[in-house]
C-alpha cells in the first residue's frame, strides 16, 4: 500500500471511529433528555421512542430505495426493508391500539406476508446470492450486532422479572428497568441504521464510482 493510500486507509478508519463513538452517545442522551430534562420516564411519547422510530424508519427507507435501484438484489433488499417496515409498524403499537388492542398485528402480518411473496415470486432470482454476499460484508456485523442487542440482549439484560427485581430486591424501580431496555433498543437501532448507511448509501456509492470508471473512455 501506497503512502497516500495508507494515509486515506487512516482518515476513513479514523471518521468511522468518530461516527461510532457518536451513535454510542445517541442513547444516554436521548435517556438524559427524557429523565432529567423532560421528565417523561422514558414513555411512549419520548425522546427515547421517537428516535427508535426515526432510525427504524430511516433503515426501512434507505433498504427499499436500495431495492428500487438495483434490480441485482431486489428480493433480498425488499425482505430487509419489509423487516424493518414491520418493527416500525410494532414501535407504532401505541397509536394503533386507539383502533383496538393488539390491532398492529394485522397491519404487520400484511406487509410480511407481502414482502415475502414478491420475494419468492416476482424477484426469486435476486434473494439468495445478494444475502450471502451481505453476509460477508463489514457492515453486516453492524446489522447483526444491532439485531441481536435489540431482540436479544436489550430482552435478557433489561429483564425486570429475570434480574433487576432480584438485583434491587425492595427497592426495584420500573423506571429504571424501563429507561435501561429502551435505551439498549435504542444502541441497538442506531447499529443498525449505521450498518444501513454503510451498505445502501457508501457502499453502492463506491460500486457506482467503480463502474462509472470502468465504462470512462480512455483517450489515447
Amino acid at each position: 500500500m501506497s503512502a497516500p493510500d495508507a494515509k486515506q486507509q487512516i482518515f476513513n478508519a479514523s471518521k468511522e471511529l468518530i461516527a461510532i463513538i457518536a451513535l454510542l452517545l445517541v442513547a444516554p442522551l436521548a435517556l438524559y433528555l427524557d429523565l432529567a430534562v423532560l421528565k417523561n420516564d422514558v414513555g411512549e411519547i419520548s425522546v427515547t421512542e421517537l428516535a427508535q422510530e426515526g432510525f427504524v424508519l430511516l433503515s426501512m427507507l434507505m433498504f427499499a430505495r436500495a431495492a428500487k435501484t438495483t434490480p441485482s438484489s431486489r428480493g433480498f433488499y425488499l425482505l430487509v426493508s419489509g423487516f424493518f417496515a414491520c418493527i416500525l409498524i410494532r414501535e407504532l403499537d401505541q397509536f394503533l391500539d386507539y383502533i383496538w388492542h393488539g390491532f398492529w398485528q394485522i397491519p404487520a402480518a400484511i406487509t410480511a406476508a407481502t414482502c415475502i411473496g414478491m420475494a419468492m415470486t416476482r424477484y426469486k432470482d435476486s434473494v439468495l446470492a445478494p444475502m450471502a454476499d451481505y453476509t460477508r460484508s463489514r457492515e453486516y456485523v453492524f446489522m447483526v450486532g444491532g439485531v441481536l442487542l435489540l431482540l436479544v440482549f436489550s430482552r435478557v439484560f433489561g429483564s425486570g422479572h429475570l434480574l433487576w427485581e432480584h438485583i434491587m430486591g425492595d427497592d426495584y424501580d420500573y423506571v429504571l428497568k424501563s429507561a435501561l431496555q429502551e435505551g439498549l433498543e435504542l444502541l441497538g437501532y442506531s447499529w443498525m441504521t449505521y450498518g444501513a448507511y454503510r451498505h445502501c448509501i457508501c457502499a453502492q456509492r463506491s460500486t457506482s464510482v467503480a463502474e462509472s470508471a470502468l465504462t470512462t473512455p480512455v483517450n489515447v
